[in-house]
């Protein structure tokens, strides 16, 4: 799960322009079971494909991405192939044609001059696809113009355009430049389109983007809302974004997180700035990184270091023989642009937010604001920071810890949902380690991230099955196994010349058929995430099935996999015509 909404900063933060106040409010410290803290929450599984639909795309995909597909019917005039043909542009979620655009060539009657036209497309993300159209006179190019169609000279003559078009088919931004021939049109994408499209492929907890200098965001239905239009002002870099409430912030810095001098800025819903907060250069991190956290209530929680002399006499705590240094925990308060500092008797290694609600980490309940895995500074001003003194604690908006909470082991990440009522957090001891906790905290087994794979309810090894609680449900001793998505698995056992094939699903067993030997029950088989299928020679049918089993359909021709969006895949077929001399195409989306 991703923390989207953390930003690790390696330098401190201080702010320029506001007022510092001391924090003198102290919450009562309860203690609390890791059950207080948790909601009762399901695995997240996979989607299961469980049915399909035919879609009304003609001709052959030639390229296809999450969202769009481009499929290629040639042009036929009194029966004949005429060497063009039509490119048509399919949104793949609604079973629609958003654009046809013809390629090929056309003869002008009058000046007797023929011009060629083709296009190349670059799926850009599931709401945008960027199309490269190009031109040339051929009489430019004598008769030998397809067959050099992508060498220098070409360039020389032809015209270039690209148009971006979401995924309504709506034209949304379009560059007349002949500089932007095909080899380049990847380059052209990374180095310049980027200011029109923003692919939401990013740090960013939001779902702001832009289209050219125009920002929108998505509502919860999905629908894109205009925010505001940029002139020549700055315009923020949506990868280092992140909401805090109905706020935003931004860390100006870029990649250069291990410089000095960098700065934050806030923004409010129309990302307009509203504070600058900038880092001072005597900054130090410590031993650890600084943390830069959403804490709800429109704030944010920073601690930074200062390395001092070792024979300083005024320091916050100290470290080994002779290290010395100040602490400094600030609260920005974005709703009234002030900042508050205060003394704070730990240091922070992580914390989620129970008030910022992101994806699936609305698994906490509202018992503390704040959940955070801290080093406390003990009576003696010294700093402990070893893993196996780490504690999980809530902490208020104000800073304050408010509850001590009891879970088993010494953690360097927050609980985060793993099964149904189960919780994983890595191990502070050894990262390469997970704890399964239930809803209790206790922990009920480990994971080794190279030894073990998650699946589902399911963690999967070389020797055996086990289900999140770390009993072994089924043993793979000699046989083979594949996984697909919800942690189901096809499983393999071969004996002589007999491969015995059966499905692993929801715990248990199911044989699908045997293959080899005098008397096989299928005559093929092969399985993907999402599907897998069985052959009948007898009757020259495939029947396909979910990752559950449940029968899907029977065909009377193999469908070849082609990778779809998230919830859906695509299967195609195509037959030879003897007739008509064509390749006949046909698509199923599976969902």
């Amino acid at each position: 799960m991703k923390k989207k909404f953390l930003l690790l900063l390696l330098a401190t933060v201080m702010c320029l322009s506001m007022a510092l106040v001391s924090c003198t409010k102290k919450d009562p410290v309860q203690a609390l079971k890791f059950s207080d803290i948790i909601k009762s929450v399901p695995t997240d599984q996979d989607n299961v494909i469980s049915s399909y639909t035919r879609l009304n795309i003609t001709g052959e995909i030639v390229k296809m991405g999450r969202l769009f597909a481009v499929a290629e019917n040639q042009i036929y005039d009194s029966g004949y192939a005429t060497g063009n043909s039509e490119l048509r542009v399919y949104n793949l979620s609604n079973d629609t044609c958003l654009l046809t655009l013809t390629k090929g060539t056309v003869t002008d009657t009058y000046t007797g001059v023929t011009t060629a036209t083709n296009y190349y497309f670059d799926l850009i993300d599931e709401d945008f696809i960027a199309v490269l159209k190009e031109t040339y006179d051929t009489s430019d190019y004598g008769n030998s113009y397809y067959s050099d169609y992508f060498n220098t000279n070409i360039k020389d003559y032809a015209e270039y355009n690209v148009t971006v078009y979401d995924k309504s088919g709506a034209d949304v931004h379009s560059i007349d430049d002949n500089d932007l021939y095909y080899d380049d049109f990847d380059y052209f994408y990374e180095e310049e389109m980027r200011d029109y499209i923003n692919d939401d492929y990013s740090y960013s907890a939001s779902d702001l983007f832009y289209v050219g200098n125009k920002l929108y965001k998505y509502d919860d239905k999905g629908e894109k809302v205009f925010i505001k239009e940029f002139g020549i002002e700055y315009k923020p870099d949506l990868d280092y974004l992140f909401p805090i409430g109905d706020y935003y912030c931004y860390s100006n810095g870029g990649s250069s997180y291990y410089s000095r001098g960098l700065s934050v800025q806030i923004f409010n819903e129309k990302l307009e700035p509203i504070a600058d907060y900038s880092f001072p250069s005597y900054a130090s991190t410590g031993d650890a990184l600084v943390s830069f956290y959403d804490i709800g209530n429109g704030r944010i929680f920073i601690q930074y270091v200062e390395t001092l002399h070792q024979d300083a006499k005024d320091y916050d705590y100290r470290q080994g023989a002779t290290g010395k240094y100040d602490l400094v925990t600030l609260i920005l308060n974005v709703t009234d642009n002030t900042v508050t500092e205060f003394d704070a008797n730990y240091k922070v290694h992580n914390m989620v937010s129970t008030k910022a609600k992101y994806e699936s980490e609305d698994c906490y309940t509202d018992v503390v604001e704040n959940i955070a895995i801290i080093s406390r500074i003990d009576e003696n001003e010294h700093l402990d920071t070893s893993p196996a003194n780490y504690e999980i604690v809530g902490i208020s908006s104000e800073g304050n810890i408010t509850a001590i909470i009891n879970i088993e082991g010494s953690i360097a990440s927050i609980p985060e949902p793993y099964g149904d009522n189960l919780f994983c957090a890595q191990s502070a001891i050894d990262y390469n380690m997970y704890y399964i906790y239930n809803a209790q905290g206790e922990i009920v087994s480990y994971r080794n991230i190279y030894d073990y794979e998650h699946y589902g309810n399911y963690i999967f090894s070389n020797s055996a099955i086990y289900d999140m609680n770390g009993n072994k449900v089924y043993d793979l001793k000699d046989k083979e196994c594949f996984h697909m998505s919800n942690g189901s698995a096809i499983i393999k056992s071969t004996e002589g010349d007999v491969t015995t094939i059966s499905l692993f699903c929801d715990g248990s067993v199911k044989p699908i058929g045997t293959e080899g030997g005098d008397n096989p029950s299928i005559d093929g088989f092969d399985y993907y995430d999402y599907y897998y299928y069985t052959y009948n020679s007898s009757t020259n049918n495939y029947t396909y099935y979910t990752v559950k089993g449940d029968v899907i359909g029977t065909f009377g021709t193999y469908l070849s996999y082609k990778i779809g969006g998230d919830d859906f895949v695509i299967l195609s077929s195509s037959e030879y015509n003897s007739v008509t001399g064509e390749y006949e195409y046909n698509y199923y989306k599976f969902y």
